[in-house]
């Protein structure tokens, strides 16, 4: 075998090992999100339904209690980081309703990150949910 031919064969090799690897990479990423949707999706039930309600609308048995409604949280625009520094903090701290408590005493950081992925999968659920729904009306008003 040529010299040429053995360095294309080992180069290609590379490639496709480096292809694979990130490949590898995106699915345990993919797979760690789920896991970290799911343990985010349990502990968002135990401990914040009750405001928010289970959709995340801001529509809790215990909405109409608060002073400020909740937030819908489905249609959060607020970056990750601003999501744990709320859930942590509180309302109050950074400048919001003082009905939204600090949960950094009762809830573990992971806890806390769990749930901040599982609030971005159901804002793009949401998302999603809404744009099949306006692509729906609008054929209904085309017909």
């Amino acid at each position: 075998m040529s010299r040429t031919r053995a360095g294309n064969l080992l180069s290609a090799g590379i490639v496709v090992m480096t292809v694979a690897s990130l490949l590898s990479t995106a699915a345990s990423a993919a797979d760690h999100d789920d896991a970290a949707s799911t343990r985010g999706r349990q502990t968002f039930e135990t401990y914040c339904v009750l405001c928010h309600g289970s959709a995340g609308k801001g529509d809790g048995r215990g909405a109409a209690l608060q002073k400020v409604r909740p937030s819908d949280l489905t249609a959060s625009s607020r970056s990750d980081d601003y999501k744990v520094q709320i859930i942590s903090n509180g309302g109050a701290f950074m400048k919001r309703s003082e009905g939204m408590p600090p949960w950094k005493t009762v809830l573990s950081r992971e806890q806390i990150a769990d749930v901040v992925v599982y609030l971005r999968g159901m804002a793009e659920r949401s998302d999603a949910r809404s744009a099949a729904e306006a692509k729906a009306r609008a054929k209904r008003e085309q017909g």
